[in-house]
C-alpha cells in the first residue's frame, strides 16, 4: 500500500470511528471496558453488551492505528 493509499484510509478510520461512536458514548463504554474487565464479568453480560464491548475495542484499535499513521506522516 502506498503511502497516499495508507493515509486516505487513516482519514477514513478516523472518520468512521467519529461517525460511529460520540465523545460522550466513547467515554462510557472505555469506562465500562474497564469495570467490566476489572471486575471479570465479561462472560456474564448479555450476547449484545459483549458484542458492543469488542466492536469499540476493534474500533478503538483501528482508530489508534489510524492516529499514528497521520502522526508518522506530520513527521515527515
Amino acid at each position: 500500500m502506498d503511502s497516499e493509499t495508507k493515509r486516505q484510509t487513516a482519514i477514513n478510520t478516523l472518520k468512521d470511528f467519529f461517525l460511529r461512536f460520540s465523545p460522550e458514548k466513547s467515554k462510557a463504554i472505555l469506562w465500562e471496558c474497564v469495570t467490566i474487565m476489572a471486575s471479570d464479568s465479561f462472560a456474564k453480560q448479555p450476547e449484545s453488551k459483549r458484542y458492543e464491548l469488542l466492536t469499540f475495542y476493534v474500533y478503538l484499535l483501528e482508530l489508534l492505528e489510524a492516529a499514528h499513521e497521520i502522526q508518522a506522516k506530520k513527521k515527515m
